[in-house]
């Protein structure tokens, strides 16, 4: 490895958005919210979040987003199996509008294709159907595009792309832009299953091309059941790297109330079993117990745990 060029984002050719160039379009682009700066329309939210929205009613706004699958399509390709990415076009989109506090009510489809077949568009299909009934959005149209010189795939006439758009309403009183952070406030993240669909241009380049890995390689490492078949190829890397996006129903995790009450319920049900257990009850002991669990973890608001252990204390 001596003398090698560190593999990064820039040696595998994505550019961050100064070397894109990004501002000048940005610039250009926003001068058009003068064709609707009154009334519905009217943009409330800044570009730079994950979903901008805009003003519906006085008090009702429609957040827009897109997004899409990126290079994971490519081992897709790999595997000849399409029926995980289209709940990755969904979740990228439906958790880019939970972001701005917006409920996903919509989405569109898009797909670019090098050689559309029945039974890809049949797969591509079921994921995108199983994304929709996990967000509870209705998928009210999209468009295939057959562009055959344009969109180049890994094998002969595999080339794909797939893109959507989400819309959803969120009160304008209601919008989250986190501007209410402040220190002490709890940090919470669900534990990740998997690459998703970020990074793979870096991942498959590390151990496609670097690692000189297959994507049909098995990898006891991973911990789960070597296949039999194809289908059943649990162990197989590159079954691995399609491991779907995390993808919350918007209902449930808008619903403050309800997330309040469950976190607290998990929180004091690891705190009961570290007493039983005559553990130290604190901020490290509880963060680990709650890992174990498989549930939110917490990794920052430390006075706000410490408050919580100290009432069994």
């Amino acid at each position: 490895m001596a003398g090698k060029r560190p593999l990064g984002y820039r040696s595998t050719g994505v550019l961050d958005n100064t070397q894109l160039g990004l501002s000048a379009l940005v610039r250009r682009v926003s001068e058009t919210l003068a064709f609707r700066a009154q009334g519905p329309g009217r943009r409330v939210v800044d570009i730079g979040f994950f979903a901008s929205v805009v003003e519906i009613t006085d008090t009702l706004g429609l957040a827009l987003c897109t997004d899409g699958v990126g290079s994971k399509v490519l081992v897709a390709e790999m595997l000849h199996r399409y029926d995980t990415i289209g709940i990755d076009c969904v979740a990228m989109n439906v958790n880019d509008a939970i972001c701005v506090g917006a409920e996903p009510i919509s989405f569109l489809d898009y797909i670019a294709i090098e050689r559309a077949t029945p039974e890809m568009l049949a797969q591509i299909a079921e994921g995108l159907y199983a994304g929709a009934e996990l967000a509870r959005v209705g998928i009210v149209g999209g468009e295939i595009s057959q562009i055959p010189d344009i969109v180049k795939g890994h094998g002969p006439g595999a080339g794909l792309d797939l893109v959507g758009m989400c819309a959803g309403i969120v009160p304008l009183d209601r919008i989250i832009l986190g501007e209410r952070v402040a220190p002490g406030d709890v940090i919470v993240g669900v534990r990740s299953s998997g690459v998703h669909s970020n990074g793979l241009t870096l991942a498959r380049k590390a151990l496609f091309e670097a690692g000189g890995l297959r994507p049909d390689q098995e990898m006891p490492e991973l911990g789960r059941t070597p296949p039999q078949n194809l289908e059943a190829e649990m162990a197989v890397l590159g079954a691995a790297l399609l491991e779907e996006d995390a993808l919350v129903a918007a209902a449930e995790l808008l619903d403050a109330e309800s997330f309040y009450k469950e976190a607290h319920r998990q929180i004091f049900s690891a705190m009961v079993a570290l007493y039983k257990s005559s553990v130290a009850v604190d901020f490290v002991t509880l963060k680990d117990e709650l890992q174990k669990r498989d549930w939110l973890v917490a990794v920052g608001g430390a006075s706000y745990l410490t408050t919580l252990t100290s009432v069994v204390r």
